[in-house]
């Protein structure tokens, strides 16, 4: 997914890599990971191509007039009280995904 919304292949590949290096990894599954890699970006460019779109509109950033698009100190405690809730569910999600790992090494 990484290297199909980038567009990079070979980064997606090394994201890849460093993700599978945490636990265990078959050699010979590197190549096939590699190519399926490269075939899903390969893929996802036929597709925008057939679809007559580029890869730099679903970047999530404004060009142009930033006049009209403004932020507001109102808007502080929504955006603190969001980042709050986000780390609290990171930190519920990262306790379950070591009790699930611990459960799993038990067995």
């Amino acid at each position: 997914g990484i290297a199909v919304i980038f567009n990079a292949p070979i980064g997606g590949f090394l994201y890849m890599l460093e993700e599978v290096t945490v636990g265990a990894w078959a050699p010979e599954l590197t190549l096939r990971a590699f190519i399926c890699t490269a075939l899903a970006c390969l893929f996802n460019r036929a597709l925008l191509n057939l679809c007559g779109t580029r890869v730099t509109e679903f970047l999530i950033f404004i060009s142009g007039d930033r006049s009209t698009i403004y932020w507001d100190w109102q808007d502080l405690p929504c955006v603190v009280l969001l980042a709050a809730l986000l780390g609290a569910f990171s930190a519920l999600y990262t306790q379950a995904l070591a009790g699930m790992w611990s459960f799993r090494k038990r067995l």
